[in-house]
């Protein structure tokens, strides 16, 4: 990797970790005050006509965005081809939300996700507005940016939503300021980035945009689909109010995994794909970012398992308690999700978009059958059940293709991820220990604070054990003059 690549990764993350922190701090904050504000059947009703945008959204696309990061060269006659593609695309999309809002609702049995889904309908446009811009930032690695209309949007999502709720909207509220968001993030992206499309239109290029996005757009539906079967499921045999609880699980059980995904994703799919043709170099950072993921993603994977009770029972209130058991079911899910994603991400790199469409279809046909089981037995616990269980199950028809393209084995990915397990294992036996040290009578606050402080002790205690060594020649190449750069060092060697 050249310097100057290594540098723009390096800058990429920074600020993509900055905004993205910013961005999920300020949403995770107004999901809190709103969910106090609001009724589970309120986020119920919206997550029905998200399905329905969603599923949309998927075709809206077409996947040109990502064959325009996928290439190499991108000419001005590709990209203002692409822009007028997916504005076209978009238009019509609006107008088929709108006119089959009520049919959706029909299918849903609850009438009163029509309007909702009219009104948000209207979100799609300036999604297709800001996409192409979007797109090319990310491309080039510009994140600093990018993070200005993401972490403005969602502050705006925010002020919008919590000050209609207060007023007494409902479930407005969640509606107007996902709205808001869309149209302040899509004037943002025109005002920061400099490209701006030509009146060309190019047939060849639109053919060389779809022939690479066909198999996004096909992946990206069934991904949608696997992603939303279970939503789906719990609107149609279970009501509104039970989405309501599924969902904001969902939601708190995928946070860990998501934050540290899409932190990393939206540097690794343009970065993978200028090292497309350095297979080496590619299944090195390929293993590099699962060791990162895995870090973080199992230690707090257990830590939402364990406290679960405390964290939904202080942050959000009884009324939200039917969310424990779902989202302890939803726990796996999330880290071996982002681990099945991380494989995507090599497809979409390489130019094998198929591979994704294979493997996601598979999943999909797993799911279903699985989650109108749970549902049907078991509720909202059995469809988180049947969410992890398809994961688990479908991991493979992702990883063999992937090891096969990176020419690694499983036991190169095997070595990347065990270290990752001794934090997640510290963790787990520290907040076993402090339940049974603890008195029954402790309050919920006090020994939420106490457990998190011995987990968060128990994470860094582990972590630096694992880069002692790390830490060893840091200290040597930094503190020659300090006599605990000797100390350091010293506790390296033992370990070697």
């Amino acid at each position: 990797m050249s310097v100057g690549l290594r540098r723009k990764v390096i800058r990429g993350l920074i600020w993509t970790s900055l905004s993205f922190g910013v961005w999920k701090a300020i949403s995770f904050i107004a999901v809190l005050v709103l969910a106090r504000l609001l009724q589970p059947r309120d986020f119920g009703l919206v997550g029905i006509a998200m399905i329905a945008i969603g599923v949309i959204r998927m075709f809206q696309d077409m996947g040109v965005g990502s064959a325009l990061v996928f290439r190499k060269d991108c000419p001005e006659r590709l990209t203002s081809t692409a822009f007028y593609m997916v504005l076209a695309s978009g238009l019509i999309f609006t107008l088929a939300s709108y006119f089959s809002a009520d049919p959706i609702a029909l299918y849903f049995k609850n009438r009163d996700a029509a309007p909702i889904l009219k009104v948000l309908s209207f979100a799609i446009l300036p999604i297709s507005i800001g996409t192409i811009p979007s797109v090319l930032l990310n491309k080039e690695l510009r994140f600093r940016k990018k993070a200005i209309p993401d972490t403005a949007g969602a502050l705006i999502q925010a002020v919008v939503s919590i000050a209609l709720a207060l007023m007494g909207y409902g479930v407005w509220s969640l509606v107007f300021g996902e709205l808001a968001n869309r149209i302040v993030n899509a004037v943002l992206l025109w005002l920061v980035s400099p490209w701006r499309p030509k009146l060309v239109f190019d047939v060849e290029s639109a053919r060389t945009l779809f022939s690479y996005g066909k198999f996004m757009t096909g992946s990206s539906i069934v991904s949608f689909a696997t992603s939303n079967a279970d939503n789906a499921v719990t609107a149609r045999m279970l009501g509104a109010s039970a989405l309501g609880y599924y969902s904001l699980a969902f939601r708190i059980a995928s946070l860990p995994s998501t934050l540290t995904f899409f932190i990393v994703s939206k540097i690794t799919f343009p970065f993978f794909s200028k090292l497309q043709d350095d297979v080496g170099k590619l299944s090195e950072a390929f293993l590099k970012t699962l060791r990162c993921l895995a870090f973080i993603s199992l230690s707090a994977a257990v830590l939402m398992y364990m406290l679960a009770p405390e964290l939904l029972g202080l942050l959000l209130g009884a009324k939200w308690g039917s969310s424990v058991a779902p989202l302890r079911g939803l726990v796996a899910y999330g880290v071996l999700s982002s681990f099945i994603l991380q494989a995507i991400e090599v497809f979409k790199a390489t130019g094998r978009p198929q591979i994704s469409f294979r493997a996601e279809s598979i999943r999909l046909l797993i799911l279903i059958p699985l989650a109108i089981g749970g549902a049907t037995y078991h509720g909202i616990v059995g469809i988180a059940v049947a969410q992890s269980l398809t994961v688990a199950a479908a991991a493979a028809f992702y990883f063999r293709p992937a090891l096969r393209i990176l020419e690694i084995r499983l036991r190169d990915v095997s070595a990347a991820l065990l270290p990752a397990a001794l934090p997640a294992i510290s963790v787990a036996l520290v907040l076993a220990l402090l339940r049974l040290a603890l008195p029954i009578q402790t309050s919920a606050v006090a020994y939420l604070g106490a457990s998190l402080f011995a987990a968060g002790a128990a994470f860094a205690a582990s972590s630096v054990l694992l880069a002692r060594r790390s830490i060893a020649n840091w200290a040597k190449r930094s503190l020659p003059n300090w006599r605990i750069a000797e100390m350091l060092s010293a506790l390296g060697a033992r370990k070697g």
